[in-house]
C-alpha cells in the first residue's frame, strides 16, 4: 500500500517519511497504524538508497549485471579527457554490499553499447578502442573478441531472444541504422533502421521489444521521443512521448514496466500496456542529478553506478539501489 501526500493540488506516491524524535528528523524505515486494535505495516522504505561506493569514481562505463552480481567495466577514470580512458572492472555483489576487482578490460572502451547473452557480456563500439568488440565472461572472469555490429558511440541496445540488438548511436553525426548479432556465427545483419537518426538516449527491453527513449538528434537536439522495435515483424512503432526532454537518461525495467532515471534527479515510469508515462516523487536521496551512467537490475531492484554528477561536473563512486515502492 502506498502512502500518497498532497502536492500543488495533486498526489504523488511518497519515497521517503520523516519523523521527528527528541528534536531531530529521521528518515522512517516502516510505517504502522493501529486498526482495530491491531497494529498493521502499511508502508516500507523502498525507491531510491545510497549503497556501498564503486571504489573508483567513473563515467560512461558499461554496466551490465549476471547473476546476483552487477559489472561496472570502462569508462572514463580521473578525468573526462583523452588519455583517461579505463579498463578497470568492478564487481558489486547485491548480498553483500560489496565491490571488487576482476580482471581488467583487454581494451579501452566507454560510452557504447552492450547486452548479456548467454550469461556473457558483449561490449562494443563507444570511445577510445572503438573499433573492438569485447565480450566479457564473468564464469571464467576472461575476455575474448568478437565481431562487432558497428563502431559508432551511445547507441540503444538490448538482448532478445538468441540475439544482441544496437540502434541508432553517433558516428560524426547520428545515424538510425539497427543491427542483429548472431552470437552462433559471430556475425551481425542490418534490420529495420529507426525511424529517427537519435543517440545518447536510453534503451529498454520488455516483452521481446527494445524501447528507445530519448536521444539526440542529427541537430543535435535533445528529443522526447519513445519508439519501439519488434524483430518478429522487424519494425518499428513510434509510442508515447517522455513527460520531458531527457538529456543522457537511463533506463531499467522491473514488474514490465520501464524507469527512466534523467538529469533531474527525477524518475518517470512507462507502462508499455497502456503506452502511458507518469512522473514519480522519487529522487536520490544524495541529491545528485546523475548522467553518463547506465543501470542493471538484480531481483527487482535496479543499480546505477557512478556517473557524472551535474551538480558540479565531476565524476562519482556512488552506487544507488531502487526498489520499486509498494503499489508503485
Amino acid at each position: 500500500m502506498p502512502i500518497s501526500v498532497n502536492v500543488g493540488g495533486g498526489y504523488r506516491i511518497a519515497s521517503n517519511i520523516h519523523t521527528r524524535v527528541n528534536g531531530t528528523w529521521r528518515k522512517a524505515s516502516q510505517v504502522w497504524i493501529r486498526v482495530g486494535g491491531v497494529w498493521k505495516q502499511v508502508w516500507t522504505m523502498t525507491g531510491f538508497k545510497v549503497m556501498a561506493n564503486m571504489n573508483t569514481p567513473r563515467a560512461w562505463h558499461y554496466v551490465e549485471s549476471v547473476g546476483n552480481y552487477v559489472y561496472a567495466i570502462g569508462g572514463y577514470s580521473g578525468a573526462m579527457a583523452d588519455g583517461y580512458e579505463s579498463k578497470v572492472n568492478e564487481r558489486y555483489d547485491t548480498t553483500t554490499n560489496t565491490w571488487s576487482y576482476m580482471a581488467n578490460m583487454t581494451y579501452k572502451k566507454l560510452n557504447g553499447a552492450s547486452f548479456v547473452l548467454n550469461n556473457e557480456i558483449y561490449m562494443q563500439g563507444g570511445n577510445a578502442d572503438y573499433y573492438q568488440g569485447v565480450v566479457y565472461n564473468p564464469a571464467n572472469n576472461t575476455y575474448r573478441e568478437y565481431a562487432r555490429t558497428t563502431s559508432g558511440e551511445s547507441q540503444f541496445s538490448g538482448a532478445i531472444g538468441a540475439y544482441g540488438y544496437t540502434a541508432g548511436g553517433f558516428d560524426r553525426m547520428a545515424y538510425p541504422t539497427t543491427f542483429r548479432y548472431d552470437p552462433a556465427t559471430d556475425t551481425s545483419t542490418t534490420v529495420q533502421s529507426m525511424p529517427t537518426a537519435l543517440a545518447t538516449g536510453a534503451s529498454a527491453v520488455v516483452n521481446d521489444s527494445l524501447y528507445t527513449i530519448g536521444g539526440r538528434d542529427i541537430r543535435d537536439a535533445w528529443t522526447t521521443y519513445v519508439y519501439k522495435f519488434t524483430p518478429s515483424s522487424n519494425t518499428w512503432v513510434q509510442m508515447a512521448s517522455t513527460p520531458t526532454v531527457n538529456e543522457r537518461p537511463c533506463a531499467w525495467v522491473i514488474g514490465g514496466k520501464i524507469y527512466l532515471y534523467r538529469l533531474s534527479n527525477q524518475l518517470d515510469v512507462y507502462d508499455p500496456g497502456t503506452n502511458t508515462w507518469r512522473t514519480t516523487g522519487d529522487g536520490s536521496p544524495s541529491g545528485m542529478a546523475i548522467y553518463g551512467t547506465k543501470a542493471a537490475v538484480v531481483n527487482s531492484k535496479a543499480y546505477i553506478p557512478g556517473g557524472v554528477n551535474a551538480n558540479n561536473g565531476a565524476m562519482t563512486n556512488q552506487l544507488l539501489e531502487y526498489t520499486v515502492p509498494q503499489g508503485g
